[in-house]
């Protein structure tokens, strides 16, 4: 109980840390910078209380763990939905979208929230991405309107709120998908409280309320459905996800191709039924985002924000942004190819989740624009491809120090040290399931 007390001590004070005026002394003192390093410096101490609480968990035998674990992840939750966000002001950027739909009835695929700068609300917020028009998925923009629907007159900040008790639909919905995946397994309230309860999803997710956490739930129900043969229900789960974020479309060809080397009949239901729900979706909406937001071009246009192989390239004396974003796509291309190939040769008979993993990886690395939270699409894929209790908790703390390093803005070397950190975990978790393949389920150590 001692290290569960002291868990959410310090998660409530990395949640609610926007809140106190030791933040803003910071912010007056040394700028948004200064506010960075600490929260960062905060979640690093978090994730080290979660480490010892996860550690503190496995050790407790009697019988309560699953309703502890939910009550103290339940107090961060609430902290999160009603703290202001601290490193991230896309919330806002959502709750305008939200107005701009709600209010002014307006599509935001086709007019940008600069020719709205006349409603005070949308005013209010930081137009630094007002001049585009949107880049997310269309089912996000319905999340966003309904908020605007149910209080038209609010500020930004109480819309923001509104979206972020939204958000608890798909935390809860990963937790569920969670328990499914690891069911009969002896320490699945373990990861249980060591994804539910992780200081990197809590802050991305809840606190920040990016939209990713609807993706990661939504894909985990892909891979689960793929697992057992359901080709109507993955194909519905991963048009849910595309929905809300376009980058999921890659998957389409992973999941043909898992099902393919099958079932095939099952890979053709698969791409009926997906064409029809996500291709409907579309026209429903006029377009939508499709296709340039797989670009992430957005209003950047030089390499600050890219990611590992457009860095590279750079690195290696390319100074052209065309020259580097074509050879970063063929990259791609050639990735996806390989993955495809790999899974029609009978590769991952039982668990699709990991080609889903580096598909994603694929595209993330191969970008000229990325943000931290976008690790969110693939990495935790990769712990679900395991049953090894050692290999999964050891590959949730390497992404959660990722993480949390990547939000520090380091951009000279995130993308380094993600690559760098993903191919480790990668390597490290493949001789794990090699090293404990043949145990029984529920028994790995």
């Amino acid at each position: 109980m001692l290290w569960t007390a002291f868990y959410v001590v310090v998660g409530l004070l990395a949640m609610s840390g926007s809140l106190s005026p030791i933040y803003r002394q910071v912010i007056a003192l040394h700028g948004v910078r200064g506010l960075t390093w600490l929260a960062g410096c905060t979640l690093l101490v978090w994730s080290v209380s979660t480490y010892v609480w996860v550690k503190h968990l496995n050790k407790d035998r009697t019988g309560k763990k699953l309703s502890l674990t939910l009550t103290t992840v339940g107090l961060l939750v609430g902290t999160a939905c009603l703290s202001p966000p601290l490193l991230s002001q896309d919330l806002y950027l959502y709750a305008a979208y939200g107005r701009q739909i709600a209010i002014h009835y307006s599509n935001p695929y086709r007019v940008p929230l600069t020719a709205l700068m006349q409603d005070p609300i949308i005013a209010s917020g930081d137009p630094f991405w007002y001049g585009q028009t949107s880049f997310l998925g269309g089912l996000a923009l319905a999340f966003f309107a309904l908020g605007a629907f149910i209080v038209p007159s609010s500020s930004l900040g109480t819309l923001g709120r509104i979206i972020k008790f939204f958000w608890v639909i798909p935390y809860a919905l990963l937790g569920r998908a969670l328990w499914l995946r690891w069911r009969g397994h002896s320490n699945r309230v373990i990861f249980l409280a060591a994804i539910l309860g992780n200081p990197a999803i809590l802050f991305l997710a809840l606190l920040e309320a990016h939209l990713e956490i609807w993706v990661m739930a939504l894909l985990v129900f892909t891979g689960l459905a793929l697992s057992q043969r359901k080709a109507a229900e993955s194909a519905l789960f991963l048009a849910l996800a595309t929905g809300f974020k376009m980058t999921t479309f890659i998957l389409v060809p992973i999941c043909a191709c898992w099902l393919w080397a099958r079932v095939r009949q099952s890979a053709a239901v698969f791409c009926v039924v997906y064409g029809v729900l996500y291709g409907g979706f579309l026209l429903l909406l006029g377009g939508a985002e499709w296709p340039g937001v797989l670009n992430f071009a957005k209003t950047t246009p030089g390499m600050d924000f890219g990611a590992f192989i457009p860095q590279l390239l750079f690195f290696l004396g390319f100074r052209q942004m065309e020259a580097i974003v074509t050879i970063s796509d063929g990259i791609f291309y050639i990735s996806i190819a390989g993955v495809c190939l790999a899974v029609l040769a009978g590769r991952w008979e039982k668990r699709p989740y990991l080609p889903m993993a580096l598909a994603l990886a694929a595209l993330y690395f191969t970008r000229v624009y990325v943000q931290p939270w976008y690790m969110l699409w693939f990495w935790p894929l990769m712990w679900l491809s395991m049953d090894g209790t050692r290999a999964i908790l050891r590959s949730i703390a390497v992404w959660t120090v990722c993480a949390i390093v990547a939000n520090l803005y380091i951009w000279a070397l995130t993308p380094w040290s993600t690559a760098a950190l993903f191919a480790f975990d990668l390597w490290w978790n493949y001789r794990s399931e090699v090293s404990e393949a043949g145990q029984p389920v529920g028994q790995s150590q």
